[in-house]
């Protein structure tokens, strides 16, 4: 019976590790005689993986795409697409990344707006460029469950910002902008640290991760130390599933992890 894979979400400012996590995941995969497949996005991330017979790193990028000159060709997203279905039949993979997945919602926009040659996704009119973006996105989602149902580890990286979310922290009426105009007060919310995403999708995104980390350096120079976090704190969401328990020797915390994807999967006991 094939053990299903994990689904681990990362996220953090630039610089904060990220790709480090995923990189340092050749101890694990030589351990288990695995390989590493990494999707980056931009093909600068590339730089992030060492070339060695434990990775196999591929980049993804719209090229020809330049709708300031008219040019609206968008193909990276669905070679993402087929390279992420493909991996399912590749035995020996165990790792499957996506280094930055806010770097793919411009793929996906892209492939959206390239069938109405514009670059512009108010054209298409009645939110249609952000839905068929939102669609997009949720067809990755399903490969990447797809993977771990083949017995795939996944890992996937994103960029943070500051957003409000509706029903997180506390609520607050206020006269905003628009509201002023109406002589009335809306109901607000606290901002969160949430996935760079091009739609209101980023909301959603944590829940698709049985561990969501939150990535963070402290200090400088040599002297600088790289975590990632399990545990929430305020306006930074990150979690654990139950059934992700993690094996940590004290004085260790689920606070502050080495950013290690080997350390992580033998504290998950994997």
């Amino acid at each position: 019976m094939t053990t299903i894979g994990k689904m681990t979400g990362i996220i953090g400012p630039p610089g904060t590790g990220k790709s480090e996590l995923i990189a340092r995941a050749e101890a694990w995969a030589r351990k288990n005689k695995k390989r590493v497949a990494v999707a980056c996005v931009p093909f600068g991330e590339k730089e992030s993986y060492p070339e060695n017979d434990i990775f196999v790193v591929k980049t993804f990028d719209d090229v020809g795409w330049a709708p300031l000159t008219g040019d609206f060709k968008a193909d990276a997203y669905m070679a993402l697409y087929k390279w992420l279905g493909n991996l399912r039949q590749v035995d020996d993979i165990g790792l499957v990344a996506v280094d930055t997945f806010s770097e793919v919602t411009h793929l996906a926009m892209h492939d959206v707006l390239s069938t109405y040659s514009t670059g512009d996704p108010s054209e298409p009119g009645h939110g249609a460029a952000y839905i068929g973006h939102n669609r997009r996105i949720m067809d990755l989602k399903q490969q990447l469950e797809r993977l771990t149902l083949a017995g795939k580890h996944v890992v996937c990286t994103f960029h943070g910002e500051m957003r409000e979310m509706a029903g997180k922290g506390k609520a607050e009426e206020k006269v905003t902008m628009k509201s002023q105009n109406r002589g009335d007060k809306v109901l607000t919310w606290d901002d969160q640290y949430v996935p760079a995403m091009l739609s209101a999708i980023r909301e959603k995104i944590p829940g698709w991760f049985s561990l969501w980390l939150f990535a963070s350096c402290a200090g400088v120079g040599t002297g600088a130390k790289y975590t990632v976090s399990s545990l929430p704190v305020e306006g930074v969401p990150a979690k654990r599933r139950k059934n992700m328990q993690l094996t940590l020797k004290p004085p260790m915390t689920e606070a502050a992890m080495p950013n290690d994807f080997s350390f992580l999967m033998e504290a998950l006991g994997l």
